[in-house]
C-alpha cells in the first residue's frame, strides 16, 4: 500500500489508515485491519465494531490463525505510546521472540501494580483486546503475571 500526500505526523492522523490500506497477497487482498484481526487473531471482531471482519463463506477464512495466540499483540505496532517496540521476527526465532516481547511488555511500565492502593494499571492492549488474555479481569492479570 501507499499514502500520496503529505506526511502525517502519526498514522493516527489517517483515519481511515488500517481499514484502507491494503495488500495484495497471493492473489486476495487484505486491509491492515484483516491481516491483524482477520489472519492474525482468527477473524476475532475488531474491539471498535464487535463483527468478524470475514464473513461466512469468505475464502480468507482458511488463512486464518489456527488458534488465537495473544502474544501476537506484543509484536503489532500501530503506533500509539502503549504500543510495543518494533522488532524483527523470522520462522525461526517466532516462539521465542514473541515470549520475549510479551515478558518484557509485561514487566515494563505498562503494568503498574500499587499495593498500597490495590489497584492495578494495565496498557491499553489488555482494555482494547482483554478477551484474548482471559474471559474475566482476573484471567487477564493471571495471563500478565504468568508472561512478567
Amino acid at each position: 500500500g501507499s499514502v500520496q500526500g503529505v506526511a502525517p505526523a502519526s498514522v493516527l492522523d489517517l483515519g481511515a489508515f488500517w481499514g484502507t490500506t491494503a495488500y495484495n497477497i497471493g492473489g486476495a487482498t487484505f486491509t491492515l485491519d484483516e491481516i491483524e484481526h482477520g489472519i492474525l487473531r482468527k477473524n476475532a471482531p475488531h474491539p471498535a465494531s464487535k463483527k468478524p471482519l470475514f464473513g461466512e463463506g469468505d475464502p480468507r477464512l482458511s488463512l486464518c490463525a489456527p488458534e488465537l495466540d495473544p502474544r501476537i499483540h506484543f509484536a503489532l505496532v500501530c503506533g500509539a505510546k502503549s504500543c510495543p517496540p518494533i522488532r524483527v521476527f523470522s520462522s525461526d526465532n517466532l516462539d521465542r521472540g514473541l515470549d520475549l516481547a510479551a515478558r518484557s511488555f509485561c514487566r515494563s511500565d505498562v503494568v503498574v501494580v500499587d499495593v498500597a492502593a490495590r489497584r492495578v494499571r494495565l496498557s491499553k492492549i489488555f482494555q482494547w483486546y482483554g478477551c484474548d488474555f482471559g474471559a474475566s479481569e482476573l484471567e487477564v492479570l493471571r495471563w500478565c503475571v504468568q508472561h512478567a
